[in-house]
């Protein structure tokens, strides 16, 4: 029979590798036989709370054999504790019982309690008139799934709700109460229709069967439960059978054997204490912190922890601060800040100015490690960002870390591919999801991928750019039917074979359809030419992953509601990104990135403690949200600064190595942050921590963004091309551009970089401008060069016409219709009330002249809006405008040069070629066409005597200064006249020289 009396109840004290002295303990003979008696080490059930710890004290308990020079060692029966339904363990525990025979049922299975959750809250939706999505509904399954696990971790009956909330409360919490009947009603009947019992109730009552088998009939083999603090009330209670077992116990991690009798009292209102829930545990047992005995072979807690405990008091006795201050100077110090300096030498803060920041100084602190052979770091944090972040600037120097965490399987190659899948069939091909299936670097569709991604770049440059072309797939294909494009017409019925399982699926399907044209889709994606896409999936470092995933959904398929394509991408990914997975290929690091629970037992030659800020580490207490904090407490839930007291406990454990470096950034996001309460308060109490070496760490970090072949601040753009280089050939356009911003006709003209417009790109005025003068030059042409009797109706006709011809037309004259009708009036009246009708009409002409320029001939070329022939035998020009005119004055001065040269082309007979004769232009016309009110106005431009001959001289002095090698092409010459952003912006850094320019370092 067990001693009742006298539970057996150890402690590892903070400062050690809880692992390392737990092991070397058990393969020491004499003090294993101290123990549990003459017991080899494999008689001995050894229970832990991670996985990740039976793999590492599996790996400590060879070294210590190793060390002790044995060849082999029999290792005890290791198990997690709280895996009690694992294959294997539950025999390993119950012995010859096994789940039947304890009359325990089954548990049911996690997908198909989600999948039950998900129709119970359908039904209570249409019940109370509720419109939800199934992503929605997926969600709040998710939650109602932690409450419920989270009251029988608790072993806490949800039956006691309907008397929290009484009917005089807000009808929300009404219905929060009627939300709830789901897991309080429907659940129940339906578990105990099925007979079955939810994850954690069943292990709960395995464990409660176990404790009360080993109550009766104590095990043979002895059993040391080590590393829980006990904070699972079926753990504990195991716990507590443990202790009292002949050759039980139960190892403690960093109980405070010494905490004062006002500390124990205290710790009972203050959940958020490092101390609170193993003194939980010890009341239970009935048993006083001094009655616990040190683990043989650990040592006792360094001072730096006695500091540290005595910092994170409970309020009421911080008071006690000052007493000890007094008594280390009554001892003889000459100063209590500066004993406490010297306990607390080891222990350094880096405060970084923001994340980044801090994860590069954090990967440098870690990669001086492995300058030392054998030496090990740890990164300790819950913040995940920081984690990924440090990761990320270790492989800067090709160094992969140990992430305790893995990461989700939607963040993994082949997920990827299957949620951008969803997207494109979601977008119905739309350019942007579209390409990033194609560009993925899994997908081949059955070719070889380089010839491949030549005709994806084919395909993007010249038919994805600009507006996407309406009706999905089959737009697509009809603007590769008009273009003839064979080589883009045979990528994308690839595409489409490709994805047919998925667009034949009908709305809404059912989820194992959908998995199977998903996986199918996929298969013929990943497909190469020596390899199938199955087996190419099956190859992937997480197609297992992957896989099991799918498997997870088919078994129970059937019991999940159709899904309609608009809520299926979202769906997936909510589905996906819940799995964890890690690498399966073997590192041998000595690098790590663990959670807190990991950093309990364990401990690194460094320990780096990151994110120490309010809000990440401790996390905001939150009572979720389904019931409030006094809902909690009547129920009997735990108060939510429990969370805050494990995870300084956690903190302690790890602070408390010899060598520890604290990390918080000062602001994220831009915002200020406040640093951790534990941080406060150790300062506070010690003084402040040393930052110099945080500060050496952050000087080289930034260092190496400012090396010597870091880039340098530029000054403004100016390139000098040889005189081979310049161009002999400019439109009118061009030239304005030369006068405006020379640097982007170089980059245009000289180094020939096309300006690409982006991908899926919206309609722009540059657009509607196109689209205008397209339907004026058909217009004209197709009425042999006269304009129409009836202009406005033929312009709405020839509207409809080239919308179905453009890519993107048919949405530009959608949106533009009520502007482009009125326009058609507004034209209409303009054509009719003109006192001298044109007789001969010429669009969108093209002219050129050429003359010689500093010994030199140079083509000046223009293409003319509009060009009428008058009955007095001169020319009017218009030009039509969607936008802003220029000026009078921007014209007398030879800026806005356009009409003015191509009426000195006219006039020298450089529209010749069209049948436009050698004339005088007697008017200018700008036609201001904005659609609005007035839909159009008529700008005239005053032509004073010698203007076109003058702006050709102006143009030709220009030419000429280009023609010296020397002259350079800058940016923005007249930057008073830019007033778009031009695409060449960022090659000259434009906004990097400007900004310097104002700061008056560039002259």
């Amino acid at each position: 029979m067990p001693d009742s009396s006298r539970p057996r109840v150890f402690t590892i004290a903070p400062g050690q590798h809880f692992l390392q002295t737990l092991a070397a303990t058990l393969v020491d003979d004499a003090q294993r036989a101290h123990l549990v008696g003459a017991r080899a080490l494999e008689d001995i059930l050894l229970l832990l709370p991670t996985r990740r710890a039976v793999r590492e004290i599996s790996s400590i308990f060879l070294a210590c054999a190793e060390q002790q020079g044995r060849d082999a060692l029999l290792l005890p029966n290791i198990s997690t504790l709280g895996d009690i339904t694992e294959n294997g363990y539950e025999a390993a525990l119950l012995g010859e019982l096994n789940a039947d025979a304890l009359d325990v049922a089954p548990q049911i299975a996690p997908q198909e309690r989600h999948f039950q959750m998900m129709n119970m809250i359908l039904h209570w939706a249409n019940e109370t008139g509720h419109q939800l999505d199934t992503r929605r509904v997926s969600a709040l399954a998710r939650e109602l799934e932690t409450l419920l696990d989270n009251a029988q971790n608790e072993q806490v009956d949800l039956g006691g709700l309907s008397d929290l909330v009484p009917d005089e409360l807000a009808d929300n919490w009404q219905q929060t109460l009627e939300h709830l009947s789901i897991i309080t009603q429907s659940w129940p009947l339906y578990l105990e229709g099925q007979q079955r019992l939810d994850p954690t109730e069943r292990r709960n009552r395995l464990m409660s069967h176990l404790a009360d088998k080993w109550r009766i009939d104590p095990p043979k083999e002895a059993v040391i439960a080590a590393g829980s603090t006990g904070s699972i009330r079926a753990t504990a209670e195991l716990l507590q059978v443990i202790a009292h077992l002949p050759h039980g116990g139960v190892v403690l991690p960093g109980l405070d054997r010494h905490m004062s009798q006002p500390l124990r009292d205290a710790l009972r209102d203050d959940a958020a204490h490092p101390q609170a829930a193993l003194a939980h545990f010890l009341h239970q047992l009935d048993v006083s912190a001094p009655d616990v005995a040190a683990w043989p072979g650990s040592q006792p807690a360094p001072a730096r922890t006695r500091h540290i405990m005595m910092a994170l008091n409970p309020v009421p006795l911080t008071a006690a601060w000052v007493d000890v201050r007094a008594d280390a100077q009554d001892a003889g110090e000459t100063s209590a800040t500066n004993a406490m300096h010297t306990d607390m030498l080891g222990m350094d803060l880096l405060e970084a100015p923001d994340p980044r920041a801090e994860a590069g100084a954090i990967s440098l602190a870690m990669r001086e490690v492995l300058e030392t052979p054998d030496k090990t770091a740890a990164l300790v944090t819950p913040d995940r960002r920081l984690a990924r972040r440090v990761a990320v600037e270790l492989r800067r120097w090709n160094i992969h870390v140990d992430d305790s965490a893995g990461r989700a399987l939607a963040n993994t190659p082949l997920a990827q591919l299957m949620r951008l899948v969803n997207d494109m069939i979601a977008q119905n091909f739309a350019p942007v999801p579209l390409l990033a299936v194609l560009k993925h670097p899994l997908v081949s569709i059955g070719r070889h991928r380089g010839d491949l991604l030549k005709d994806i770049r084919w395909l993007e440059q010249q038919h994805l750019r600009g507006p996407r072309a309406v009706g999905g797939l089959s737009g697509l294909r009809d603007v590769l039917d008009a273009a003839s494009d064979a080589r883009a017409l045979a990528l994308l019925t690839q595409v489409e074979q490709a994805a047919a399982p998925l667009t034949h699926l009908p709305n809404p399907a059912d989820l194992a359809a959908r998995l199977d044209a998903l996986e199918a889709t996929c298969f013929a994606l990943l497909a190469q030419p020596d390899m199938p896409g199955d087996a190419v999936f099956a190859a992937d470092p997480h197609g297992e992953d992957v896989a099991a995933f799918f498997q997870s959904l088919r078994d129970y398929a059937g019991l999940c509601v159709p899904v309609p394509h608009h809520d299926w991408p979202a769906l997936f990914d909510l589905w996906v990104a819940r799995p964890v997975v890690r690498d399966r290929q073997a590192r041998n690091s000595r690098l790590f990135i663990w959670g807190l629970l990991e950093a309990r037992l364990m401990q690194t030659d460094l320990m780096v403690l990151g994110g120490l800020n309010e809000g990440d580490w401790p996390k905001l207490p939150e009572t979720g949200p389904w019931l409030s904090r006094p809902m909690r407490a009547q129920l009997g839930l735990s108060a939510p600064e429990r969370r805050i007291g494990q995870a300084a406990h956690d903190f302690v454990q790890a602070a408390s190595a010899p060598r520890v470096l604290l990390t918080r950034a000062g602001k994220i996001d831009g915002t200020p942050t406040v640093a951790a309460r534990w941080l406060r308060r150790i300062e506070t109490l010690c003084g402040a921590l040393p930052r110099e070496e945080g500060a050496r760490l952050l000087s080289i970090w930034q260092a190496l963004d400012s090396a010597n072949d870091a880039p340098a601040p530029t000054g403004r753009a100016s390139f000098a091309p040889p005189f081979a280089a310049r161009p002999a050939q400019l439109s009118v356009t061009q030239i304005e551009l030369l006068i405006r911003d020379p640097y982007a006709l170089y980059a245009r003209k000289i180094l020939g970089l096309r300006e690409w417009e982006p991908v899926d790109g919206p309609l722009m005025a540059t657009h509607r401008g196109n689209f205008l003068h397209a339907i004026f030059e058909h217009l004209v042409k197709e009425n042999d060069g006269k304009i129409p009797a009836d202009l406005a109706r033929d312009l709405m006709a020839m509207a409809e016409k080239l919308a179905g011809d453009m890519r993107g037309g048919a949405v530009l004259l959608d949106f533009w219709r009520a502007r482009l009708a009125a326009l058609a009036d507004w034209f209409d009246a303009y054509e009719r009330d003109r006192s001298h009708p044109p007789e001969q009409v010429w669009v969108e002409v093209d002219g050129c002249l050429t003359w010689e320029i500093a010994g030199q001939p140079f083509t000046l070329t223009a293409k003319a809006d509009r060009l009428d022939r008058c009955a007095d035998g001169s020319y009017r020009i218009i030009d039509y405008k969607t936008g802003q005119p220029p000026t009078q004055k921007a014209i007398d001065a030879h800026i806005a040069v356009q009409m003015t040269l191509e009426a000195a082309m006219l006039a020298r007979g450089g529209f010749a070629a069209h049948g436009v004769g050698d004339g005088a232009v007697s008017s200018l016309e700008y036609l201001q066409l904005s659609g609005r009110y007035p839909p159009g106005q008529v700008r005239h431009v005053r032509v004073g005597d010698g203007l076109f001959d003058q702006t050709l001289e102006s143009v030709a002095h220009l030419i000429a200064a280009y023609r010296d090698a020397g002259k350079p092409y800058i940016s923005q010459a007249r930057p008073d006249l830019i007033k778009f952003e031009s695409r060449y912006d960022h090659l000259a850094r434009v906004a990097e020289w400007r900004s310097n320019f104002r700061g008056g370092d560039d002259t």
